[in-house]
């Protein structure tokens, strides 16, 4: 056979793509895994959440009102997050073995900043459910009090 540059370059790269095959199976596999136990652990964490009560104690306050006009739910908005935060573990992992370095980089300091929005997120809600608890402890006050009367006079 005659060996020639582009016959030579040519099966380096029929050796690169078969050898990389493994590596695609294991990257598709990991997306199909992702779907699933994305899907899954959203669905069990928006039940868990029900059931505690959540969706009934924030659908009574103001966040609750916002959410009600995106025309969603709460245990849906929660159900998204924790399957995209999922999404997101398994980009990492197939990022990673890809050896995409800059974007696992990007990646991973998207994951470290997460802790930070999800508490900044706990806070905030905790901070409307107290406001909505005490514009209601008010309000009560205010008519049991007879002021709203007296304004009227």
């Amino acid at each position: 056979m005659v060996e020639s540059p582009i016959l030579t370059s040519l099966f380096g790269m029929v050796d690169q793509f078969i050898a990389f095959i493994p590596t695609l199976v294991a990257v598709i596999i990991l997306m199909i895994v992702a779907l699933i136990v994305g899907k899954i652990l959203g669905k069990i964490g928006a039940k868990v959440l029900d059931k505690i009560g959540l969706d009934d104690l924030i659908d009574k306050t103001f966040l609750g009102g916002m959410i009600k006009r995106t025309e969603s739910t709460t245990v849906a908005m929660f159900d998204n997050i924790i399957k995209w935060f999922v999404y997101i573990i398994f980009a990492v992992i197939i990022i990673d073995i890809l050896k995409i370095q800059i974007v696992a980089d990007f990646l991973a300091q998207i994951i470290l900043f997460l802790p930070l929005v999800i508490s900044a997120a706990i806070i905030l809600i905790i901070g409307l459910l107290i406001v909505d608890f005490l514009a209601g402890l008010v309000k009560t006050i205010l008519i049991a009090s007879g002021i709203d009367e007296r304004k009227r006079s």
